[in-house]
């Protein structure tokens, strides 16, 4: 039980909270840590969330830049309806030849357990060009070794 006070001492306004109120104060994360203490327990219904519901196109590649899934955004910005049907493809093939270089440097570093960065444009089939900024981040499998990539495009 929380009693708040009404100012003076000795006097309280409710020695008595309501259900609602008192669970979220419980539930809510007190700290940084907490808070991820917290999504970790989410566990799989976070990612899944967080990869349906980013602004951003998410894909999940395998180590060697093969795509294995692509968020629903991503797939619309490249003029596609469903995963299955990009899954597969090579990262490096999504970006144009000009670029493909440093795609492939990217892919590398990320691949080496590296977080890697570039910008470039992405125009696929009926996909109009667009600026993007582009993360690639090693995900990591519990012996240390680079599992799988996660390619987070940013339009600019």
């Amino acid at each position: 039980m929380v009693r708040i006070s009404c100012g003076q001492k000795g006097t309280w306004m409710s020695d008595i909270e309501p259900p609602d109120v008192q669970s979220r104060w419980q539930s809510a994360p007190s700290s940084p840590q907490g808070a991820l203490d917290r999504i970790r327990r989410f566990g799989p219904s976070f990612t899944l969330a967080f990869f349906q519901n980013s602004p951003d196109s998410v894909s999940l590649l395998s180590a060697g830049g093969v795509i294995e899934y692509m968020n629903p955004n991503g797939l619309a910005i490249l003029g596609f309806d469903r995963s299955d049907e990009i899954a597969g493809l090579s990262w490096s093939t999504l970006w144009p030849a000009e670029t493909r270089t440093k795609v492939l440097a990217a892919l590398s570093q990320a691949k080496s357990g590296v977080p890697a960065r570039y910008e470039s444009t992405l125009g696929y089939l009926n996909a109009p060009e667009t600026r993007c900024a582009i993360t690639l981040s090693p995900l990591m499998a519990p012996d240390g070794h680079v599992d799988a990539l996660l390619a987070v495009v940013r339009n600019q």
